[in-house]
């Protein structure tokens, strides 16, 4: 029991510092390290012995006297210990389960509680009492959840896998899936963040759906070596109405894809060039040819290729 009990708590730990999603299922775990913890101080205090070296004894003085002499250096600072992490981890959990958008005005009201000497003089602190932990709770009239709700009166004639799909950043994509009742695409973009974030700031439909055909492109000239699209895929592209050599051009030269956005801010989006990747500029770069080579019809088609 004791290695399950071993191998739990370490698992809890790993878990939220590789992704801090994992938050909540370590929750248990150090709760149940913490506890163990502080069982084991106590038991080596030894506080039942000092209970038992007065509970013998009739009168409040003699009784005193004993403990007086029984209370050793270790009762006093395991006891410190002891309340210095409760009483942080019982405020910040409190903290933590009220919602982010009724922080500020409980903490007005706790800070009008205190009496006059005990209350921070900086003109803030009544705002700042809560905060340090906790998330907001969606109520209808914020605009997400106004989203949601629109969504999910939408294409009610429509079974569920033929509405049209959401695309959207992890957590809010099971939100969506839940509240708007549609299909949903939703990643973290740990891998893909540069497709990712491509998609969410298209500038319009065909540039949207470049993106996704810029993924696809990338992944087809993986299977020849990273230099040349497979020659069937290149015929029915002539077909569609691309000039291959261009893409292929765009899709390997990434690093004049990147001078050619740095250069040219106002046919693409202002970027931070010490920020922006080179597969980031190959998907500005490729997704706005496309666009500019086709109609939305057209790019759509190549996407279906």
């Amino acid at each position: 029991m004791g290695l399950v009990f071993l191998v739990f708590g370490v698992l809890s730990i790993y878990l939220p510092i590789s992704a801090s999603k994992f938050f909540l299922i370590g929750a248990p775990g150090f709760a149940l390290l913490a506890a163990e913890g502080l069982r084991r101080a106590i038991d080596y205090a030894g506080y039942p012995e000092l209970r038992r070296t007065v509970s013998h004894l009739s009168d409040t003085r003699s009784q005193f006297s004993a403990f007086r002499k029984a209370l050793k250096p270790r009762h006093v600072v395991i006891l410190l210990v002891v309340v210095g992490l409760l009483l942080p981890n019982i405020w910040i959990s409190i903290d933590a389960g009220i919602p982010g958008n009724t922080k500020t005005q409980l903490g007005e009201q706790v800070y009008n509680t205190l009496p006059p000497g005990l209350r921070p003089t900086s003109s803030s602190a009544a705002q700042n009492i809560f905060g340090a932990a906790g998330t907001e709770l969606d109520t209808p009239n914020q605009y997400d959840s106004a989203l949601y709700s629109w969504l999910g009166s939408q294409d009610h004639q429509l079974p569920f896998q033929d509405r049209p799909a959401f695309i959207s950043w992890w957590d809010y994509g099971f939100q969506e899936m839940d509240q708007g009742q549609h299909p949903v695409v939703a990643d973290n973009f740990q891998n893909g963040i540069d497709p990712g974030g491509q998609f969410l700031l298209a500038q319009n439909e065909s540039i949207a759906i470049g993106v996704l055909t810029t993924a696809l492109l990338f992944a087809e000239m993986t299977k020849t070596g990273g230099q040349t699209l497979p020659p069937a895929l290149s015929a029915t592209l002539e077909r569609d109405g691309i000039n291959v050599a261009e893409l292929t051009h765009l899709l390997v030269d990434t690093s004049a894809d990147f001078r050619t956005v740095v250069n040219n801010p106002g046919k693409y989006l202002p970027v931070n060039p010490s920020t922006m990747t080179l597969d980031n500029a190959m998907y500005f770069a490729v997704s706005y040819f496309l666009a500019d080579s086709l109609p939305l019809s057209g790019v759509a088609q190549v996407y279906n290729d």
